[in-house]
């Protein structure tokens, strides 16, 4: 039986809203609530329980929510907590491209003042947090939420709780940077064949960044940071 051209038009209204619906909710993984917090504890306990609220919820859309954050159903987010800190540093391949070898690597690292907290379920990642520290005009505030396939790459390779994430942005390099004898370590999170990086095992900074000014200095025009 045929619908009726009102009904036809009705059903596509509530399709349409659904699809708004899960747009809006699907956004909040990139926005973040305009909120400043005294502490990173008070932003790590609020989404928290922000999670748990929505992890209540019988709501279709908080399913794709908590699902493009990271988490395997709404059920896990009542037992959602949070990991220890992972301190973000960049290095700009401007400073790359004209480091030596003999020269200190810890020069290059530029802090990003940007923290990330992984989320586990039963000790297993699942999701993160990312936190931005305080400056002359915000407190405490959050960033992101998700980044799913990068905190468990992080909790993977980690080997200690004070692990910071090296990021390389122009070569989509990232490592955990690490301590041996007081020499800076880094840990690849992903195999590079250019560079013959293996996925968990620790090279010297001082060899990681004399292999990439070396590649840098054979790229075509300008090297952008």
């Amino acid at each position: 039986m045929r619908k009726s051209p009102a009904i036809a038009a009705t059903l596509a209204l509530l399709f349409m809203s659904r699809l708004v619906a899960l747009a809006e909710d699907t956004d909040r993984v990139l926005r973040s609530p305009p909120i400043d917090f005294l502490t990173s504890k008070k932003a790590i306990e609020f989404s928290l329980s922000d999670l748990q609220q929505v992890g209540d919820s019988a709501n279709p859309s908080d399913e794709v929510y908590v699902k493009s954050l990271g988490f395997v159903s709404l059920t896990e987010t009542s037992s959602a907590k949070a990991g220890p800190e992972v301190r973000v540093f960049v290095v700009p391949s401007t400073g790359l491209k004209n480091f030596l070898p003999q020269e200190d690597p810890n020069k290059l690292l530029i802090n990003t003042h940007e923290i990330i907290i992984p989320i586990l379920v039963n000790g297993a990642p699942r999701s993160s947090l990312t936190l931005g520290e305080p400056d002359e005009k915000r407190q405490w505030r959050i960033l992101r939420k998700g980044l799913p396939d990068l905190i468990r790459l992080i909790e993977r390779y980690r080997t200690s709780e004070v692990n910071s994430l090296v990021v390389i942005p122009r070569l989509g390099l990232k490592f955990l940077d690490d301590r041996q004898n007081g020499t800076l370590v880094l840990i690849p999170l992903q195999n590079s064949l250019s560079l013959n990086l293996e996925a968990g095992h620790p090279i010297l900074a001082q060899e990681v960044f004399a292999l990439i000014s070396e590649m840098l200095k054979k790229m075509p025009g300008s090297v952008q940071p």
